[in-house]
């Protein structure tokens, strides 16, 4: 199957890669009582990377660059997570840029299980928007 991606696609994609951020040990979720250390992150949660105190409402989506050879392997594991595969798109020649929806899921918790899969390099957690941190 070919995928034709059209100029507002891919704008709307490159958006999502500027936005998505790498999942970092050290998150602080949005409470009534400020921004507090967090161990889960779900979809709608605004949180805050510690360390840059950038903070974003994140999507429930998941980017993940897998290796070419691997990427088959990766999308046979995609049922067994309970996940739904979003996009995937050649990132360059040796790997793939693969989205998921990963629903009300711990996106922590499956990061850190899709970092397992062989081939995977990277799994970033999308974001909705920006926001100002506060």
């Amino acid at each position: 199957m070919k995928l034709t991606l059209t100029l507002p696609c891919v704008s709307m994609l490159a958006t999502t890669l500027l936005l998505a951020q790498p999942a970092l040990a050290a998150y602080q979720i949005q409470t009534s009582n400020g921004f507090q250390q967090t161990e889960h992150i779900y979809a709608g949660d605004v949180i805050r990377d510690s360390e840059t105190h950038m903070s974003y409402q994140a999507s429930g989506e998941m980017i993940i660059t897998v290796a070419k050879e691997h990427a088959q392997q990766l999308f046979d594991s995609l049922n067994q997570f309970d996940v739904q595969l979003v996009l995937s798109v050649d990132k360059d020649t040796l790997s793939n840029m693969v989205v998921i929806n990963a629903g009300q899921q711990d996106l922590l918790a499956l990061q850190a299980t899709l970092k397992t899969v062989e081939g995977v390099t990277q799994v970033d957690i999308a974001s909705n928007n920006k926001v100002a941190a506060q």
